[in-house]
């Protein structure tokens, strides 16, 4: 009778509570054709449960079971009627039911499973190395590793739907940031039902987890506690300008980081969810050098580093505090948008030659720096922005030499061509002269003049202005087919912060962000040709706001009004025609 009531005990509590009776009740009459034992069900629960605690206690169980037995109506037990059945007897149908009642359980999915159930409670004493009963974040996420670390790749796509980022929010209920065996076992009934049709199957999964880390934590992890600092938002601003303001960083609690993480995709997922961030963004992580082999005061996380910055934490506990992690630049993760690598404009011949309209150009200082603007509000990207056949989209980045590097991504070409980096000189007169076939012409070196040398001098303001501005650099999209498309470039220096907090005696990352994006922006290219004067190769420049601009911001030119050349909506209309004729710079190709 004590294996029966256990088989009838589904969740292990040491009671058999009301809705676990009735629906092992209701599926034995089902299964047996009982129609009695059926309608019964809840009347014998009631009965059962003298005290109104709606579970029942081994003796009060016994004592229904008994009822049952020495029913002479009950077609189950058809051989014991009209009489008390003998000790021998009772064992004999007590466990032939606890046999019936457990094969039951297998069919009505993992959470009745008993065995299933059995290895999702072995797996969870096995992840919780830091004790208390309860899943924490760390242990979650070093959870997730060790299931993907199992050579089965059936088991490897589980551990994400399984034991995400996502999935941890979902189990912590109580939003305690921990997960008790109740809610890991609820989880996990729902995940494992609905990713695999069969138990057994599910049955199998786990216990090849179980034996790939069978006794991996056992004895516990060492561990060491790590200050975290967040900065939420900031402006984006160039290297030479960068501000190192402490207020920035917010304290945002302690991690104690275990030994064994040595993959910096976990720690970004423990940094997310620890910092109650969207599963969906990326960020940027440094850290103290407390070690002394760097001569950096902020070393950047990377995947090599982490293991190091481990094991210079367990080796100086007592200064783990000083480890700091810093972390900024929070930006939604790149999703549905592949990278495109810029490519060089002598390589790109054949594309420019489609480049026959107007340039639309958006500037990187204009949109991150707010170059120009006298509004204080924060620069906007143009919207429904929808181009021609032949026109070409502009976005100017910084040059080679400034230290910031530029990624574009972007859905797949075909409507916009693949980035073509162009390097332009910001004098008018000095333009680079283009060939044809777009490539550069070579401009004729001038003869020395004849003569004596002259007699070296002090640069004056007038040999420096000889000497001409620097070159500007600027990605090229040429519209080259119908349709919409999304695209973003996005501007980093991370690479820098490690050189500049060594000016810096405050040992931090600079205050302002060192990655922006300009976008994304929905490019819609169509073939109608709006009625234009003079206006291939021409360019308008957006102001950050509303309007485009016929000269660069900050220059003589005025904004382009409502009369003006403007993007055509995505529904399709013309451009508006001009009131008074704009005369459009006529820069050609570059």
């Amino acid at each position: 009778m004590r294996q029966l009531f256990q088989a009838y005990d589904i969740d292990r509590s040491g009671y058999v509570d009301f809705a676990e009776f009735v629906k092992l009740e209701i599926r034995h009459g089902i299964e047996q054709g009982d129609i009695k034992r059926i309608r019964e069900a809840f009347p014998q629960m009631t009965v059962a449960d003298r005290l109104g605690m709606r579970r029942l206690k081994f003796a009060d169980f016994y004592q229904s079971r008994l009822r049952s037995y020495t029913d002479s109506s009950r077609q189950s037990y058809s051989e014991t009627l009209q009489r008390v059945p003998t000790d021998e007897e009772l064992t004999k149908l007590a466990l032939v039911e606890a046999k019936r009642t457990l094969e039951e359980r297998a069919r009505m999915g993992p959470r009745y499973h008993p065995e299933l159930r059995q290895e999702l409670k072995n797996l969870f004493r096995n992840w919780n190395f830091a004790g208390g009963g309860k899943l924490r974040v760390v242990e979650w996420i070093m959870a997730r590793s060790s299931v993907e670390s199992v050579e089965d790749e059936s088991i490897a796509a589980v551990s994400e739907k399984w034991l995400g980022e996502d999935s941890f929010r979902t189990a912590d209920v109580t939003q305690a940031g921990a997960i008790s065996l109740d809610d890991f076992l609820e989880l996990s009934f729902k995940v494992l039902g609905a990713i695999f049709m069969e138990v057994t199957t599910s049955l199998q999964m786990l216990r090849q987890v179980r034996l790939n880390i069978d006794g991996q934590w056992r004895g516990g992890v060492a561990t060491v506690k790590v200050a975290l600092h967040l900065m939420h938002e900031a402006n984006f601003q160039a290297p030479g300008r960068a501000r190192y303001d402490p207020s920035a960083y917010a304290p945002a609690g302690v991690l104690y980081l275990p030994a064994a993480l040595v993959r910096l995709g976990d720690l970004t997922s423990v940094l997310r969810l620890q910092l109650d961030l969207p599963s969906n963004v990326c960020f940027s992580a440094f850290h103290r050098d407390n070690s002394g082999s760097s001569k950096a005061a902020i070393v950047r996380l990377t995947e090599a580093g982490l293991r190091t910055l481990v094991e210079d934490m367990s080796r100086m506990p007592e200064a783990s505090a000083d480890f700091g992690l810093y972390i900024k630049n929070i930006r939604p993760k790149t999703r549905n948008l592949k990278a495109f690598r810029p490519q060089e404009e002598e390589a790109c011949a054949a594309a420019l030659c489609f480049q026959t309209g107007m340039r639309w150009i958006l500037d990187w200082e204009v949109q991150l720096l707010s170059k120009g603007s006298k509004v204080q509000s924060k620069p906007r990207l143009p919207p429904d922005l929808c181009l021609c056949l032949g026109d070409a989209l502009v976005i100017k980045i910084p040059a080679a030499d400034s230290g910031i590097s530029a990624s574009v991504y972007m859905d797949a070409p075909g409507v916009l061509s693949v980035p073509i980096r162009q390097c332009t000189s910001k004098d008018k007169k000095n333009v680079v002269a283009t060939k044809s076939d777009g490539s550069a012409a070579a401009a004729p070196s001038p003869e020395p003049p004849a003569g004596p040398a002259p007699q070296k001098r002090g640069r004056s303001a007038r040999a420096v202005k000889a000497r001409g501005p620097p070159a500007e650099t600027q990605l090229v999209f040429i519209a080259q087919g119908e349709g919409p498309s999304v695209l973003f470039v996005e501007l980093s220096w991370d690479q820098l912060e490690e050189d500049l907090s060594g000016n810096s005696l405050l040992g931090i990352p600079s205050s302002d962000a060192s990655v922006a994006r300009i976008g994304p922006m929905k490019v819609t290219v169509q073939r109608q040709q709006p009625f234009r004067t003079k206006t291939a190769g021409a360019a308008a420049w957006w102001n950050g706001q509303s309007k485009w601009a016929a000269k660069p911001i900050g220059g003589r030119g005025k904004a382009l009004g409502a009369g003006s050349y403007r993007p055509m909506s995505a529904g399709g209309s013309q451009r508006p025609q001009l009131d008074s004729p704009i005369q459009w710079p006529q820069s050609g190709r570059r």
